[in-house]
C-alpha cells in the first residue's frame, strides 16, 4: 500500500490486511469485524472529506449552491466534483474490464473443473495394473499440471481486477485445486 491505511473508515478501529492483491488489498477491521477493500476505504474517506468541505461552504455562504458566484471555494468545489466524476468514470471502466476478466476466469475455471472431473473418473474407473495405464496416468497428470499453470498465468494477467469477494473465492478455488490433485 502506498499510503498505509491504519484505521477503519466505518469505526476508526485497527485494520489489517486480510488478502493481498496488487493495488487493492482486502482489509479487515479488528473492532467492527468488517471486511472491505482498500480502494473502497479510500473512496469512503474522500466522500467524507467532500461532505465536510460542502458543509463548510454552506456555513460560510449560507447558500446551498452558488448561482454564478465564482468564488475560490466554488471553483475548488467544481474542481473536486470534476475530479470525482473522472475517477468514477475510470472506476466504471475498470469494473467493466474486471467483469470481463472474471467472466473469462469463470469459463476457464469451469473447463478446468470439467477436465479435473474427467481425470478423476478416468483414474477411478481403471485399475492400474499395466505399464500402459501407468503411462497414461503420467500423461494425464502432466496435462492437469499444464492446465493449472495456464490458469495461474491467466490469474496473474488479471491481478488487481478482482473484487475482494472474487479474490477470496479465487483463493478458495486454488486451495481446492491443490487439495484435489495431490
Amino acid at each position: 500500500m502506498g499510503e498505509e491505511l491504519k484505521e477503519c473508515p466505518f469505526c476508526e478501529g485497527t485494520v489489517s490486511i486480510a488478502y493481498h492483491c496488487a493495488g487493492n488489498n482486502l482489509l479487515y477491521c479488528q473492532d467492527c469485524k468488517r471486511t472491505f477493500s482498500e480502494r473502497d476505504a479510500k473512496i469512503i474517506k474522500l466522500n467524507a472529506r467532500i461532505a465536510e468541505l460542502e458543509d463548510t461552504v454552506r456555513k460560510l455562504t449560507g447558500k446551498e449552491r452558488f448561482r454564478g458566484d465564482e468564488t475560490i471555494l466554488y471553483a475548488a468545489h467544481k474542481e473536486t466534483i470534476s475530479y470525482k466524476d473522472k475517477q468514477i468514470a475510470e472506476l466504471e471502466k475498470r469494473v467493466e474490464a474486471c467483469r470481463l476478466a472474471n467472466h473469462l476466469l469463470e469459463q476457464e475455471r469451469n473447463e478446468l473443473e470439467a477436465e479435473r472431473d474427467r481425470l478423476r473418473e478416468t483414474l477411478q474407473d481403471e485399475h492400474i495394473t499395466s505399464n500402459a495405464r501407468r503411462e497414461k496416468i503420467i500423461v494425464l497428470k502432466a496435462e492437469r499440471d499444464r492446465l493449472r499453470k495456464a490458469l495461474r498465468g491467466l490469474m496473474q494477467a488479471v491481478d488487481g481486477c478482482l473484487t475482494p469477494h472474487e479474490a477470496l473465492l479465487w483463493k478458495k478455488c486454488e486451495e481446492a485445486m491443490k487439495g484435489a490433485g495431490e
